[in-house]
């Protein structure tokens, strides 16, 4: 006995039967697959941690120095004029690459992990970008410090104690050939910062790393900026001579945001599509539906 009737003039198919069955299967799965997707993309690492550097302030001076000579021409044509600096640094895109133990003092150098370059620098003065990495082979140029504690110096006049403080250096450096930190035209610009130091806190200038623990990259992102200005230096070497600008900084923040990382991206986008497809699907059998009725 045939499944197929007709009521009306028009052709009707027991549930059994329908053509619809099928499709409703394949949109079930889609369904099904679009939100696992989704499951696992937010499963995933979610981001990787940006951490931005601002300073502000004025341009003290520049000067020119004959490597030759060691003798230095000071040019006041920029001084004080405002300028503003960013350091973004990518930590994901990081790694420790030397380490340094020393009784007073630790330190650790960190460079790039593959072909990102982790840290972008920016710069400009009175308003004008000036353009820190302009050659073709450029990198991180960034180290971690970790005091040892009290140093206990003497000289002529006595004995007296010294108290180091951690500190980090963050910076970006480009050179038209390889190797970049060696090569006689290259580009330098980072800044140095101290952990602040409180006299009657014993220490407190050495409470931020603690490489015993870690000296994973990521520690960037926790460098305490409150009640301090670091030093900003920009050396432009160009064979015989050296440009350095000299800066006079006023202002100093850090804040950390996070981006999706590519692989969550990706499952993101594709589990969507397949929710966005598994629900045009069901508006169209609705409508089919609907005009069936």
């Amino acid at each position: 006995m045939s499944s197929r009737h007709t009521r009306d003039g028009d052709d009707c198919y027991s549930p059994a039967q329908s053509p619809h069955k099928k499709k409703n299967m394949r949109n079930s799965w889609t369904s099904f697959i679009g939100a696992a997707l989704l499951a696992a993309a937010f499963s995933l690492p979610a981001s990787a941690v940006l951490v931005t550097f601002d300073l502000g302030g004025t341009i003290r001076t520049q000067s020119t120095t004959d490597l030759a000579t060691g003798q230095p021409t000071t040019d006041n044509t920029l001084a004080g004029q405002s300028f503003a600096a960013r350091f973004i640094v990518e930590t994901d895109a990081l790694r420790v690459t030397q380490r340094i133990d020393d009784v007073e003092f630790n330190a650790v150098t960190i460079r790039d992990a593959g072909a990102t370059v982790g840290v972008q620098a920016f710069l400009s003065i009175g308003g004008l970008a000036v353009d820190v990495a302009p050659y073709a082979f450029d990198g991180t140029y960034a180290q971690l410090g970790d005091a040892g504690g009290p140093i206990t110096h003497c000289d002529d006049a006595g004995c007296y104690q010294i108290y180091p403080s951690d500190n980090l250096l963050v910076g970006r450096r480009s050179a038209p050939a390889q190797p970049i930190g060696t090569n006689p035209i290259r580009n330098l610009f980072y800044f140095f910062a101290h952990q602040p130091y409180q006299y009657d806190v014993p220490g407190s200038g050495a409470s931020w790393l603690d490489f015993t623990q870690s000296t994973d990259p990521g520690l960037i992102a926790t460098f305490p900026t409150e009640g301090y200005l670091p030093s900003l230096n920009f050396s432009q070497w160009l064979g015989t001579t050296r440009i350095g600008t000299h800066f006079d900084v006023t202002s100093f923040s850090r804040t950390a945001s996070s981006v999706p990382e590519p692989a969550s991206l990706g499952l993101l986008a594709v589990g969507l599509l397949g929710a966005f497809a598994a629900r045009r699907a069901g508006e169209k059998r609705g409508q089919i539906y609907l005009a069936t009725k």
